[in-house]
């Protein structure tokens, strides 16, 4: 079993022994002690000193053999002070985050220009028990593995134990298909190589018989007779197969493992005590659980939804959301993925990686030169191991990560000297709010405490037909080619069922609706039950005076119909087509008990592009599809609409 716990600090004690002619030196004995918060509690592990000889004191303090006065524990500099009002923001940001999202739980480290660092956490750790979230609680790390199995290959290279532009062939001459490919393309995603993460057949065996998945070729057997995405050095597609492959490389060159190779070149040197490849998959200490929604998952990766049934029922928590913290074996994702790390180890590694205290300034400047990538999450400009976003105060570098049930980000801000690390226990999730939100308080500073929107205690109710929504984020505008993502979780629930209607990408946009200008909250997801549908479209659709009239609890019953309210469709796609066809309404506000929302408005906010709100709602929904019928026929409309020859909506014709 490995232990992820409080770091051990080495402290000082000055010992008596005799020697073998009766003199008595001085020994210097390095037990380890517990430091609970990190600092050294001098007077605390010194109790006893005050008995040792003034005389003998000197004698250690002094001379060429002696330790420098400066070094003696009274003297060691303390870790400077987060400035209060940042530190109580971050907590701030946690805790809204989790509240936007409904998600179980997160942890943050933050270190600032001056060596200041902010740790904190907030949420669960394990929702069954109700174990509370803490910042050293471990989490499997996902590809924040990648920048250090790109590291070390660097380091390889600086030695000149391997060439980066040489063949896959030379260290791997197993796989003559890939002579085309160099290292440098598998560390930068340009080798064209199929990510087997995204193989059905090995989704469908990690799921009925994991055991087999216990060496790295065969991870990469699922794609070893699959033709490439492109040419190599042709495109960028994000493929973990890449970086299995640079595991096998580093241990055929090295002839060790990769295990040992990242803690003698990476963890050891840098006193990342709670960081480690996991390649046992037994139960580790301290390790928060992760938790994921399969429908969203299985969308994700394309795996067909009655792959789910093999899941066994014990890991199922609340409808398709799993425990998945043992689900699968580490070794799925090994050299790719299999980390298991806190945030400010994190945060420790990229800041030294990004300054040049790993890598010398030639592999740095190969690590940091980017190409755009196309990932899960969208395009990106990706270089080797690192990936590199451009923000409103600067350029981001660093990694994000996944794993089933877990995600990760850490980023460095080159320009203040800013680190940060914040993960969390649950997959999909929006973890871009958090550091997007926090970069401009490091920057530009923070004169007051930033206010949390949180909804009342009690806000959302149990039992019925509801729509739980929860969102915060800027305002888009309808017909523009990228629009914004913002934060949040939508939720149908028929009394104890809860269908998640939330995936990727849930957005507000300002549209125009019969002339009048509407506000629009959209998110789809995928469909996990027997409908027949493809997608669940869940809107919330307001006229604009409802967000500028203030914050606080607005009762929707104090609406004429049709100012506020939100609605679900499903989405169909005919056999053999891709876009869709059909679109019905299975749900609508019931207006005569609407329910209530709860608004966060920043002071003289507009319904402009780029405006930010926040907005909690509790829907109360009427499904009946004979009343549905009635209503959208009141209205001139049908609840189901089919797309023409003319790529228009129009009412479906009589069945």
């Amino acid at each position: 079993m490995r232990s992820i716990a409080t770091v051990w600090i080495t402290s000082l004690v000055l010992l008596g022994t005799s020697c073998g002619d009766g003199s008595k030196v001085a020994v210097m004995v390095l037990p380890d002690v517990s430091a609970s918060d990190g600092s050294l509690d001098w007077d605390e592990e010194f109790r006893g000193l005050d008995d040792v000889s003034e005389d003998l004191l000197d004698d250690l303090t002094q001379g060429d053999d002696g330790v420098d006065a400066a070094d003696l524990p009274g003297d060691v500099p303390m870790e400077p002070e987060m400035d209060p009002v940042l530190a109580q923001s971050f907590q701030n940001i946690l805790d809204e985050y989790l509240a936007l999202t409904g998600n179980a739980g997160a942890a943050m480290a933050v270190r600032t220009e001056d060596g200041a660092w902010w740790e904190g956490a907030s949420g669960l750790s394990d929702i069954l028990s109700g174990l509370a979230m803490g910042p050293d609680n471990g989490f499997r790390v996902g590809s924040n593995t990648k920048p250090f199995v790109a590291t070390v290959t660097l380091m390889l290279w600086e030695e000149g134990l391997l060439d980066i532009d040489d063949s896959v062939t030379t260290y791997l001459p197993q796989y003559p298909q890939w002579e085309e490919v160099t290292v440098r393309q598998l560390l930068g995603m340009s080798a064209g190589i199929p990510d087997y993460l995204s193989n059905s057949e090995f989704i469908f065996t990690a799921m009925m018989d994991p055991e087999q998945l216990d060496d790295p070729a065969v991870l990469v057997s699922y794609v070893d007779d699959l033709p490439f995405l492109f040419a190599p050095g042709e495109g960028c597609v994000y493929s973990n197969t890449n970086y299995v492959l640079a595991g096998m490389i580093i241990e055929a060159v090295t002839g060790h493992s990769i295990e040992s190779e990242l803690n003698g070149r990476i963890l050891d040197p840098l006193g990342l005590d709670h960081t480690f490849l996991d390649v046992e998959g037994s139960e580790i200490e301290g390790l928060s659980h992760g938790y994921m929604d399969l429908a969203l998952v299985a969308y994700m990766f394309g795996v067909p939804l009655e792959a789910l049934s093999f899941i066994p029922a014990e890991w199922f928590i609340e409808g398709m959301v799993v425990d998945a913290t043992y689900i699968f074996p580490p070794s799925v994702s090994w050299s790719a993925g299999a980390l298991v790390s806190t945030p400010r180890d994190m945060a420790t590694f990229m800041r030294a990686l990004l300054r040049g205290e790993l890598l010398g300034p030639k592999a740095l400047a190969e690590m940091k030169t980017t190409v755009d990538c196309k990932l899960v999450t969208g395009d990106l400009g990706y270089g080797l191991g690192m990936q590199v976003h451009e923000t409103s105060v600067g350029m981001l570098y660093g990694h994000g990560g996944l794993n089933f049930g877990y995600q990760a980000m850490t980023m460095y801000y080159e320009a203040l000297d800013l680190t940060f690390s914040h993960m969390h226990n649950y997959l999909p999730e929006q973890g871009d709010l958090i550091h997007m939100t926090i970069l401009p308080w490091v920057s530009e500073g923070l004169e007051e405490v930033y206010a949390p929107c949180l909804p009342p205690d009690g806000f959302f109710a149990e039992g019925g037909t509801r729509m739980h929504v929860r969102f915060g984020g800027p305002l888009n505008m309808e017909g523009l080619p990228y629009q914004i993502p913002g934060v949040g979780s939508v939720k149908q629930s028929f009394d104890d069922d809860v269908i998640p209607l939330y995936g990727f990408g849930t957005a507000a946009k300002i549209q125009f609706q019969d002339g009048n200008q509407r506000v629009v909250i959209e998110s789809v997801a995928p469909v996990a039950d027997a409908s027949g549908a493809a997608l669940r479209l869940a809107s919330v659709n307001m006229a604009p005076g409802v967000l500028a009239s203030g914050d606080g609890l607005v009762d929707l019953g104090g609406f004429p119909a049709w100012t506020l309210f939100a609605s679900v469709a499903d989405i169909f796609v005919s056999p053999g087509e891709t876009e869709p066809d059909r679109l019905c309404y299975t749900a609508v506000t019931r207006f005569d008990d609407p329910g209530t929302v709860y608004i966060c408005t920043d002071e003289g906010f507009k319904v402009e592009l780029g405006s930010r709100f926040k907005i909690y709602g509790d829907f109360r929904l009427e499904t009946n599809p004979v009343t549905l019928d009635a209503l959208f026929y009141s209205l001139g409309g049908a609840r189901c609409l089919c797309k023409g020859n003319n790529d228009e909506w129009n009412a479906c014709p009589a069945e």
